[in-house]
């Protein structure tokens, strides 16, 4: 998961994926903005594949809390 999602990440936000990391706060990225983020959103969903609920994508605002939501709907 963790590759993924940072691939996901770093590709959406423009952003080396060296200079990722569990705490970037998304909305300080300067590839972030709101179009940025449902793209992210999408991708998430599409490789994952889940369903994510409006706070959930509130809620992921950097990778550890994006990585937190994606453990509880995975883990059956």
């Amino acid at each position: 998961m963790d590759d993924a999602l940072s691939r996901i990440v770093a590709d959406v936000f423009d952003i080396d994926s060296s200079e990722l990391s569990d705490e970037v706060d998304f909305p300080s990225l300067d590839g972030w903005d709101s179009l940025n983020h449902m793209e992210f959103i999408t991708r998430v969903e599409e490789t994952f594949e889940v369903e994510l609920t409006g706070d959930e994508i509130a809620d992921m605002r950097s990778i550890a809390l994006t990585r937190k939501i994606l453990a509880a709907k995975t883990t059956p």
